[in-house]
């Protein structure tokens, strides 16, 4: 079953581009948990986890809902750069 992708948070300051790539990231990831067995342990250890992926510069925290096999994008920032 696919998941699909749901925005809880503005992203209309992200550039196109960056919000394309992270729609592909996160159909990938929904397509791999998606043939993980609804008894598998690996549910109970993630349930109320949060997940980030950074894409050029931009850092995106989402949730995984599998009852509504959703992705929910929860929040979107400006990725800080590491220097040193």
């Amino acid at each position: 079953m696919a998941y699909s992708i749901i925005f809880n948070t503005d992203v209309a300051h992200v550039p196109p581009a960056v919000l394309a790539e992270l729609r592909r990231s996160l159909g990938d990831i929904g397509d791999s948990i998606s043939s993980i067995p609804q008894t598998s342990v690996f549910w109970v250890s993630i349930d109320n986890s949060l997940f980030e992926l950074t894409i050029s510069g931009w850092l995106f925290s989402y949730l995984i809902d599998r009852r509504r096999d959703e992705l929910v994008v929860v929040s979107v920032q400006r990725a800080e750069r590491k220097t040193g």
